[in-house]
């Protein structure tokens, strides 16, 4: 993420989305920022504000785009929703010589399964009198309201991606079309822990929690859900696998999770705290498995920030005036969406862990 924050800089932050955005024929947001109050330089402020309070609290959500596992949607607003398919095929992959040897599965079924597009957005507004003052040198600018809205928005997409809902409401539906996050993902796997006891408990033991992580590996395997995972923990168990030692080895519980390999490559644990208490989730690093869809609101081809080759910076801000001018409306918008993917007999590659 290091290099979108330069090329942010580089580009006087996010300034330019106006004339993008009419490019991909989004005329009234065009007019929104192009009809912006601010100077460019209050502009590319605000802007660099809102990214640096907002990325960060992008941990989830960065790790899946650091793995692969997310797909650029290209002017979401034309978009209602998307669709996969499930496809049957009896016999998987064939070996042959000849290539045009037909098998069981030269005639699959198709099932097609839709996630809606929506939006998250937080708004805010300044009084003319505070943005005058800070011209003129004599207050500066408080962007406090500001960084508070994007790391609203930042963990409202945080916990969508992780428990497919926020604040307990489930996420918007079109149609049939229903989002899931990888905690509600349909066909998980449910694994319980050993002994009844959370990682955090006093009692457990490193080995309970080696046979734990077993368990779930165990489960992904029968559903032939192959590769490489990550592993997502509460914060305090995350905290607990640090301080639990094995008495005989004096090493952390820790220190032996991350020697676990699975698909050739170490188990990855990271700390969630959007997840429930007393529950892991461990997933396959594959699009097949989960994945999330990032809008783009005006990227392409030559842009520093967005361009296809890019990681996504999945936020812009809109700003307005009203009230003859004596008020300016922000919006802070981005798009987000988490798919999370079964296969067409309703296999998954997520694994939960609960008591």
């Amino acid at each position: 993420m290091i290099g979108d924050f330069k090329a942010l800089a580089a580009s006087g932050g996010m300034g330019g989305f106006g004339s993008r955005l009419l490019a991909h024929g989004l005329n009234a947001e065009k007019a929104l920022r192009a009809n912006s109050p601010l100077l460019i330089d209050e502009q590319v402020v605000v802007d660099q504000r809102v990214i640096r309070e907002f990325m960060p609290r992008l941990g989830v959500i960065a790790r899946l785009i650091q793995n692969g596992q997310w797909t650029r949607l290209s002017n979401p607003f034309a978009v209602e929703s998307l669709r996969h398919y499930t496809m049957s095929d009896t016999s998987g992959a064939t070996l042959d010589r000849n290539p045009t040897k037909r098998t069981e599965g030269d005639l699959p079924d198709k099932t097609p399964v839709y996630t809606p597009v929506y939006y998250g957005f937080a708004n805010f507004q300044l009084g003319i009198q505070e943005l005058l003052t800070s011209r003129k040198g004599l207050l500066p600018l408080d962007l406090t309201l500001i960084g508070q809205k994007a790391r609203d928005l930042a963990e409202a997409f945080e916990e969508s991606v992780i428990r497919g809902t926020v604040g307990g409401v489930a996420l918007p539906q079109w149609g049939s079309a229903v989002a899931k996050g990888i905690l509600n993902a349909p066909n998980i796997h449910g694994v319980q822990y050993e002994g009844g006891k959370p990682w955090d408990d006093p009692t457990k033991t490193v080995a309970g929690i080696l046979t734990d992580v077993k368990a779930m590996f165990a489960a992904l395997d029968a559903d032939f859900a192959y590769g490489a995972v990550d592993l997502l923990v509460p914060q305090a168990w995350f905290n607990a696998l640090s301080f639990l030692t094995n008495t005989a080895t004096d090493r952390t519980a820790m220190s032996f999770l991350k020697e676990l390999e699975r698909g050739g490559q170490p188990l990855h644990i990271q700390a969630a705290d959007k997840l429930p208490a007393n529950t892991a989730l461990m997933y396959v690093r594959s699009s097949d498995v989960f994945e999330v869809v990032v809008g783009d609101f005006g990227g392409s081809a030559d842009d520093p920030i967005n361009a296809p080759d890019k990681n996504p910076v999945p936020i812009t801000v809109f700003h307005w005036d009203e009230q003859a001018g004596l008020m300016l409306n922000f919006k802070l918008l981005g798009c987000v969406i988490p798919r999370a993917k079964a296969t067409y007999g309703s296999k998954s590659g997520i694994a939960k862990l609960t008591a």
